[in-house]
């Protein structure tokens, strides 16, 4: 039976790539966020949609919180109000990824502070080397394959049952879609939890207001929001920071407070 209903989702799934219907892939990450704190593990979910040569990708979790803040403050509700009602929905990555693949390219935006960043580069190339090691993932038979992409080697587990060169984050270029993942250093880790049909989901960008610019104006940015966290948030609200109290209600100076709030984060790219 299970045999069966893995060939007809097979079929069903045939049948989309040749429409052109949306296919849903769900991930689930595990990572670590904070380079200091080794063993502690941060989860999020992350769908991947694919319809044709276009994809959207963007954590699940990040955007049920951004689509009920947006519908709540249309009620009426404060900000104050909002935050409370928040508090039950998980965080997530607030980054997102359109891979246009005929053209070889991709937008990236990204949430800092309360700005949201976009720019636009070329999908990198990577050099995949495919192995002979298979693996059985959501009932799909994988293949294993390692590739280096801004400095972070990956294996990846890819299923050519599904034609389609894509994957989570900027993985692609294989020929199949990439159901699991993982870097060398063990701190990234995707796999795919579900798959399935999905007509109402669109691959096409945000129409949020944005900042543009380059790849690497946001690099030399998210280092210095990582370096000089409140300075940062300083600069890019035109809030001042008048008085920091810490949890005891004693005063801090900007550099102690600073101090604390700074920490190293992990990042896809090394």
């Amino acid at each position: 039976m299970k045999r069966i209903i893995i060939i007809i989702n097979l079929v069903c799934l045939v049948f989309a790539l040749q429409a052109q219907t949306t296919i849903k892939c769900v991930y689930q990450e595990k990572y670590i966020n904070d380079a200091n704190h080794p063993n502690k593990f941060t989860f999020d979910e992350h769908v991947l949609a694919i319809s044709g040569n276009h994809s959207a990708y963007y954590s699940r979790n990040a955007r049920l919180r951004s689509e009920m803040q947006d519908s709540l403050l249309r009620q009426g509700m404060n900000a104050i109000e909002v935050v409370g009602v928040l508090q039950s929905i998980p965080y997530g990555r607030e980054l997102e990824v359109y891979k246009r693949v005929e053209g070889g390219q991709y937008l990236y935006y990204e949430k800092k502070s309360t700005k949201l960043y976009r720019y636009e580069d070329k999908l990198p190339k990577i050099e995949w080397q495919i192995g002979e090691e298979v693996k059985d993932i959501l009932g799909y038979h994988c293949q294993k394959a390692i590739g280096n992409i801004y400095g972070r080697e990956w294996t990846v587990w890819f299923t050519m049952d599904i034609p389609v060169s894509d994957g989570p984050w900027l993985l692609c270029g294989l020929p199949g879609l990439i159901l699991e993942a993982i870097d060398n250093e063990n701190i990234f880790h995707f796999t795919a939890i579900e798959l399935s049909n999905d007509t109402s989901l669109s691959v096409e960008p945000s129409d949020k207001k944005y900042i543009k610019c380059t790849r690497e104006e946001f690099m030399r940015m998210r280092t210095n929001f990582d370096e000089d966290p409140l300075g940062m948030l300083q600069k890019t609200t035109g809030v001042k920071i008048q008085k920091i109290m810490d949890v005891n209600g004693k005063e801090m100076t900007i550099h102690q407070a600073n101090q604390r709030a700074k920490k190293k984060t992990n990042y896809y790219e090394k």
